[in-house]
């Protein structure tokens, strides 16, 4: 018989107990392999203001669960999360039995729940933004900034997304990759950073004032692009001079595209902040600490481009005003753009 000195169990020659046959007519079935560690969560993801959820164990009970990587907070006997103190990211949680059989699940664990209905539409034309009190300034106090927008473009034309200055200035600017200039272009390393067409996508840029080290991350590095580094060879003044979004200061090399969500900080963002502001794709509240995001505070401009902005003349010609919600309190006024600029099309 095959299997001669293991142990079996018969069901009456008829389908046995478990899963794997071994023996005559298919009648017998190996205990050893009875073990069975099936278990689900109701959903695939779940938000960390939600409510705790528990799996449910459809094979045997007594087995651990554990997560992979560190960060989730989930309890070994029932395998409860609690969502609150879990950080945002994708792990993988595994149910394991006393004799070694078990079951994997992927689960991800997403930002609170955040409203965002609305952004801008640029034309490349003569659209742009312009912000006279910059909130770039805090850079000659803070000596160090990050900048974090959401874009959609559909082009490789050169265009500026951000500029203050012309010359020992700040620039960012696209063409089929991402440059940036701070007094003189900088070099990233391993590449320019490359643009990613028709669709949404996240980007953190850090930046010091003096000679230093410039971070670009695009869908943070959790999101399936890389961390793209650039020595700055130089130091930049630019305080008092105005804030543009979607042109060059001297009114040339306008954006063709759309932007959400520019946020400006005082503080360098980690990568561990910028994977939870990426939050799978999904963008975030900036003004208050989520997971591992826990520089709120030094949140110096928002502009959520499109809620709570207004428009001067409704019906009419007229421009918008985008409303700081940062701390810095440094409204932006539109030039040259319709009340239907203002698009329903986000991230």
């Amino acid at each position: 018989m095959s299997g001669f000195g293991k142990i079996y169990e018969s069901s009456n020659w008829g389908v046995g107990v478990c899963d794997n046959t071994i023996g005559w007519g298919s009648s017998y079935k190996s205990i050893a392999n009875c073990s069975d560690a099936s278990f689900s969560y109701a959903e695939a993801s779940y938000a960390t203001d939600g409510v705790n959820p528990t799996p449910t164990i459809t094979g045997d009970a007594g087995g651990t669960f554990t997560a992979t990587p560190s960060g989730l907070s989930i309890n070994s006997s029932t395998g409860e999360i609690t969502l609150s103190t879990s950080s945002v990211n994708s792990y993988t949680v595994k149910y394991e039995l006393s004799d070694g059989t078990f079951t994997e699940q992927s689960l991800g664990i997403t930002a609170a729940s955040f409203s965002n209905v609305y952004s801008f539409e640029l034309d490349g034309v003569d659209d742009y933004f312009k912000i006279v009190n910059s909130p770039l300034d805090v850079l000659d106090t803070s000596g160090v900034i990050s900048l974090s927008f959401w874009y959609y473009i559909s082009n490789t034309g050169t265009d500026m997304v951000f500029t203050q200055k012309t010359s020992a200035n700040f620039e960012l600017y696209k063409t089929s990759s991402w440059f940036l200039s701070k007094a003189g272009n900088v070099s990233f390393s391993p590449s320019q950073p490359p643009v990613i067409l028709n669709e949404w996508v996240h980007v953190v840029l850090t930046l010091p004032k003096a000679v230093g080290t410039a971070n670009f991350y695009q869908n943070s590095v959790s999101g399936g692009q890389q961390l793209y580094t650039g020595s700055s060879g130089n130091s930049i003044t630019i305080a008092g001079f105005p804030f543009n979004i979607g042109r060059r200061a001297n009114n040339t090399f306008f954006f063709d595209g759309k932007l959400d969500e520019i946020g400006i900080w005082s503080s360098a963002l980690t990568s561990n902040e910028v994977a939870t502001l990426y939050n799978s794709g999904t963008p975030i509240a900036l003004d208050s600490d989520s997971g591992n995001y826990t520089s709120s505070a030094d949140l110096h401009g928002w502009f959520r481009m499109g809620e709570e902005a207004t428009f001067s003349n409704p019906g009419g010609s007229g421009n918008w005003t985008l409303i700081d919600q940062g701390s810095g309190g440094n409204n932006a006024t539109s030039f040259n753009m319709q009340e239907d600029d203002r698009t329903t099309n986000t991230p």
